[in-house]
């Protein structure tokens, strides 16, 4: 999509890891501020190196941005008057309850906690780690018939769980201000560039060694969420208050200006009370989609975290699932899923697409390999980048 790619580079800042500042622990060594290269590889284009470039997208934005793309696609088709053209209709505050076959057409049914009911010939389920739609296919819902098609081969959406270094790390924000700026070793004033990549080193060691990291955004209005990542026993996770987590931070972090990057108690209150969030383990389920028997135009297919989900150390999360996206649009369109080709019907290994089971197979035949090789590498690509004590791994 055309559109949505544009948008994409509006709102995200491009830049590698060669734009990056590391501001040291030590108060009296100075920050170099040349290891980075500011906010000059937002000037990067889609013909740049795209081995070293990425774009980094605030998740509200990225939220934003999918609306949009919905908003554009119904627009253009209002405009074209091409009914052919699906139409998108965004439904907020629901959740699902369950899934089963649907009582008075061949199709799905999905039900949700309201008791409101929906009926497709096609479910993508996009719903995350804790995906409705995988359970009930793994286990249905005590009130649905087990004996549906749906729920032939439970054991595929299993889910599959692997241990990581990684895994288990909580993470929770503080929240810095935009442009914020720090103090050099000889007085001098560094601001800070929201396009740029910052880690802050604690003085704390061992156990109790911190950092904060800051990725980068493209808006230079914007807050600046600064990620602590440590394992769930540190000091940190034990102080529920304010005042007691602005004097550990001060501490921990003595060259930062605590007073003039965060001047209200309100969001050291917040942090303080933060729960954060845990990384989960690797995992993925075999199976991610399932056709109905004798109708090849009905079925059910996983992208996303619903089929599966791992620590954020390599970056994967949302450009797998989006790969997701990009693989099933490929199978029911007909394309060669790695190159976007039309497909050749007089190659055998490249059969044509004639129906959405011949799409689902495909695509559960290639994802599934890819899936696999996504939990090897997030299981040892970086687990330990977040620089917490091995000790409890050995």
């Amino acid at each position: 999509n055309p559109q949505a790619l544009q948008r994409l580079m509006e709102y995200g800042s491009v830049s590698s890891a060669l734009d990056s500042i590391t501001v040291p622990a030590d108060p009296n060594e100075p920050i170099d501020t040349q290891t980075g290269k500011g906010s000059a590889m937002a000037n990067l284009t889609l013909s740049t190196d795209r081995r070293l470039r990425s774009v980094w997208v605030p998740r509200h934005q990225m939220i934003q941005l999918l609306v949009q793309t919905c908003q554009d696609q119904n627009q253009d088709r209002q405009q074209a008057g091409d009914d052919s053209v699906g139409h998108v209709t965004i439904v907020n505050g629901q959740q699902v309850e369950s899934l089963e076959e649907s009582s008075d057409v061949d199709g799905v049914q999905i039900r949700c906690q309201d008791g409101t009911c929906y009926n497709a010939s096609l479910v993508v389920a996009a719903d995350g780690i804790d995906s409705m739609v995988r359970q009930s296919l793994a286990k249905p819902a005590p009130s649905v018939a087990s004996s549906s098609w749906l729920f032939q081969n439970p054991r595929d959406f299993q889910v599959r769980k692997y241990p990581s270094a990684s895994a288990g790390l909580k993470l929770k924000c503080l929240q810095f201000p935009p442009n914020f700026t720090l103090v050099n070793t000889d007085g001098s004033m560094v601001p800070t560039q929201s396009t740029t990549i910052y880690t802050m080193r604690s003085t704390n060691t061992g156990a109790e060694r911190l950092a904060l990291g800051l990725l980068p955004v493209k808006d230079p209005t914007l807050i600046r969420p600064a990620n602590i990542n440590t394992r769930p026993t540190h000091k940190i996770w034990s102080i529920h208050d304010g005042p007691t987590m602005k004097e550990y931070m001060s501490k921990s972090f003595p060259r930062l200006p605590w007073d003039t990057i965060i001047d209200n108690d309100a969001e050291w209150e917040r942090f303080a009370q933060a729960k954060g969030t845990t990384y989960p383990q690797p995992q993925y389920s075999p199976g991610s989609a399932v056709v109905h028997p004798t109708n090849p135009h009905v079925g059910v297919v996983l992208v996303g975290d619903a089929c599966h989900a791992f620590p954020p150390d390599t970056g994967q999360g949302i450009n797998s699932g989006l790969n997701d996206v990009v693989a099933l649009d490929r199978c029911l369109r007909g394309q060669d899923i790695l190159t976007g080709e039309p497909v050749d019907e007089k190659t055998e290994s490249h059969a044509a697409v004639m129906t959405l089971k011949d799409a689902l197979q495909r695509y559960q035949a290639n994802r599934r390999p890819e899936h696999h090789a996504l939990i090897r590498l997030a299981r040892f690509g970086a687990p330990y980048q977040y620089r917490q004590s091995a000790r409890g791994d050995r």
